[in-house]
């Protein structure tokens, strides 16, 4: 999870092999654990490690 310049959270996910950018709304958070309220589903690849520089529209590869 990051923030912009403008303070909006949001995560990194792949899709059709490509970074993509998804705002998202923070709950509470507790423990180093952050709830998401919006802005992810079940079914999206969050991208959590080596997001770090990366930019919307990037070509990505999803290691499981």
């Amino acid at each position: 999870m990051q923030k912009d310049l403008n303070g909006q959270s949001y995560i990194m996910i792949s899709e059709n092999d490509k970074a993509t950018r998804r705002n998202i709304t923070m709950g509470k958070q507790y423990n180093g654990k952050v709830e998401i309220l919006d802005g992810i589903s079940a079914t999206d690849n969050v991208i959590t490690s080596g997001y770090e520089g990366l930019n919307e529209g990037d070509l990505v590869k999803i290691k499981k």
